[in-house]
């Protein structure tokens, strides 16, 4: 005992120190929340392991944030537990979209089956991706795959229509409208771009950039380039539509017809006619070029049957094509002949106005007599798939208005004079 304070101290034998008990008791403590924590760690871990749809689940937040290298990481995660699911082979895709990959990414989405369901949105999605990047090459081919498993997905035809529209490819993009038609399911917005499928192009400054863009990201896309080069024509920029023209071989029936008539927008006949000379008939624009230098001869008859067969043919653009018939045909006495052709000439030079009109405009109005007037124009311009929308149109804005429903008859009733006909 410590004479001095009264207390026992800590070396007397048999005398407990306090501070020592309080020692082992936190130590006590701090060893069983270390165990704790290892516990949970350990069962995390194992969990993690165990539940791979948590994982997919952090690798989707992952992809969407950008973050490609962890999501790759942790799919790796996954799979050494395994064979990879479908749904890890889109996941995988979707890392190789992000990291411009898009080879791979095709390549892990054909391991999917077919019948996983949401296979055919992760192709719509695939296919997105390259349109952002103007690679409408691979965009086509992932959303024609998207549809070829689920032809429901509606917005895969609608980015279909958006690059065939800008590569003049109208029949490919007619089929869509077809397709969205029946049952009804288009907007007025997108009626009024089908309406405009009849012309070579609407726009030519705006799909000009556009296609610049694909031809750069894709100099193989011979599609863009074709179309580029028509609406650089339609432009007078001619040195630039040639160059284009350069890598198209001289076997292709489109580069030929785009090189004619480069060569008669310079006013050079004797290279154009040179050039027709070999070119194959029964292709629409090449017909039309024909068409519009035997007219220029004074050979009728001739000028008559190319311009027949690029209607046959089509498409083409119908109003040019159209008034360069009614010519030939009034120059041969077929004046009854010329009229029609005439008359439907002028009946689409109207819609096309009338649709500039409405783009051109906030519809914030009577919507109904709009389409209406529109219907009634296609209907006159023989177009009648494009005159049934529009009478389905009104009738949704007034199920009870007369005049849409008897503009439907009557487009139910017309013949199809549009695509591939010719009057008379």
């Amino acid at each position: 005992m410590d004479p001095t304070q009264g207390r026992p101290t800590p070396a007397d034998p048999g005398v407990s120190d306090p501070r020592r008990g309080v020692r082992r008791r936190a130590i006590a403590r701090a060893v069983v929340v270390a165990l704790a924590i290892v516990s949970i760690a350990t069962a995390l871990a194992v969990g993690s392991r165990r539940d791979p749809g948590a994982l997919r689940a952090e690798a989707e937040r992952l992809i969407q944030g950008e973050q490609y290298d962890r999501a790759d990481r942790l799919l790796d995660r996954i799979e050494a537990a395994g064979p990879p699911a479908p749904e890890d082979l889109i996941l995988r895709a979707r890392v190789a979209l992000g990291r411009g990959e898009s080879e791979r990414a095709r390549t892990l989405l054909h391991r999917v089956p077919d019948d996983f369901p949401s296979i055919g949105v992760a192709w719509l999605r695939t296919g997105q991706i390259e349109l952002r990047r103007h690679r409408f090459r691979q965009a086509e081919l992932a959303l024609l795959e998207s549809l070829r498993l689920d032809p429901s997905i509606d917005t895969a035809r609608r980015e279909l229509i958006y690059i065939y529209g800008y590569q003049l490819r109208r029949s490919a993009a007619r089929e869509q409208f077809l397709a969205l038609a029946d049952p009804m399911r288009l907007l007025p917005s997108e009626v009024l771009v089908w309406c405009l499928l009849h012309r070579t192009s609407w726009n030519p400054e705006e799909a000009a950039a556009t296609l610049a863009k694909a031809v750069e990201a894709d100099p193989e896309d011979r599609w863009s380039r074709v179309a580029l080069v028509r609406n650089l024509i339609t432009l007078v920029r001619l040195d630039e539509a040639a160059r284009l023209l350069e890598p198209l071989p001289t076997s292709d029936p489109e580069a030929i017809a785009l090189r004619v008539e480069l060569a008669l927008e310079r006013q050079d006949i004797e290279e154009a006619e040179a050039m027709l000379a070999d070119a194959p008939e029964g292709h629409p624009q090449l017909d039309y070029v024909r068409g519009r230098l035997a007219l220029a001869r004074g050979q009728y008859p001739e000028a008559k049957q190319a311009l027949e067969s690029a209607l046959k043919a089509g498409p083409v653009d119908e109003e040019k094509v159209l008034r360069n018939l009614a010519l030939a045909l009034r120059r041969l006495g077929e004046d009854d002949r010329a009229d029609q052709a005439g008359e439907r000439a002028d009946a689409l030079r109207r819609l096309y106005e009338l649709v500039g009109q409405a783009l051109g405009t906030d519809r914030s109005g009577d919507d109904a007599t709009l389409y209406k007037r529109l219907g009634s124009a296609c209907l006159a311009a023989g177009l009648r798939p494009e005159a049934r929308s529009w009478f389905q149109l009104a009738l949704g804005e007034d199920p009870l208005d007369d005049e849409a429903r008897s503009g439907l008859l009557e487009a139910e009733a017309l013949p199809p004079l549009g695509e591939g006909s010719s009057p008379g």
